[in-house]
C-alpha cells in the first residue's frame, strides 16, 4: 500500500500558503467527496470538484481581499489519510479580520490524488464574514 508523506502534504499546502490554490485543486479528483462541517452558509457535502468550487471555495474567495491563503500548522499521517491543522490570517472586503482555524481530514488515492476531505472550522466567524461581505460585492 502506498503512503502519503509529510513532504507530500507540505508541498500541497505550500500552494495554499503562497496564494496558488489552483495547484492544490489540481490534486482533487473530479468526483471528490468534500464535506464542510458547521452551521454557516458554506456548510454541506459537495460531491464533485466543481460543486465544491461553486458552493464554497469561490464564494469565500469572493469576499476576501487577496483570496484564500492557508498556513499549515500541523500534519498527522496514517497510510493514505492526512489530518492537517491550518490557520488563515486574511481580511474580508469590509476590512474585517478573517483569522480562522481549520482541521481537515484528507483521504488520498494510491496515486496521491485527493479523493475526500472533511473540513472543520469556526462556523460563527465564517457565517459573519459571508453575511457581511456578500452584500458588498453585489
Amino acid at each position: 500500500m502506498s503512503v502519503i508523506t509529510r513532504a507530500d502534504v507540505e508541498e500541497l499546502f505550500d500552494y495554499m500558503a503562497n496564494g496558488q490554490p489552483e495547484k492544490f485543486m489540481d490534486r482533487l479528483v473530479e468526483d471528490i467527496h468534500w464535506t464542510v462541517k458547521g452551521t454557516h452558509p458554506l456548510a454541506g457535502t459537495f460531491k464533485s470538484k466543481q460543486e465544491y468550487l461553486d458552493g464554497a471555495f469561490n464564494r469565500l474567495t469572493a469576499v476576501l481581499k487577496g483570496g484564500i491563503q492557508l498556513q499549515l500548522e500541523a500534519v498527522y499521517i496514517d497510510g493514505l489519510t492526512a489530518i492537517v491543522e491550518l490557520k488563515s490570517f486574511l481580511t474580508a472586503l469590509n476590512g474585517m479580520p478573517y483569522h480562522n482555524e481549520y482541521c481537515w481530514v484528507i483521504h488520498f488515492s494510491e496515486d496521491k490524488q485527493i479523493t475526500a476531505i472533511t473540513a472543520y472550522l469556526d462556523s460563527a466567524l465564517l457565517k459573519q464574514v459571508i453575511e457581511e461581505n456578500e452584500l458588498i460585492r453585489t
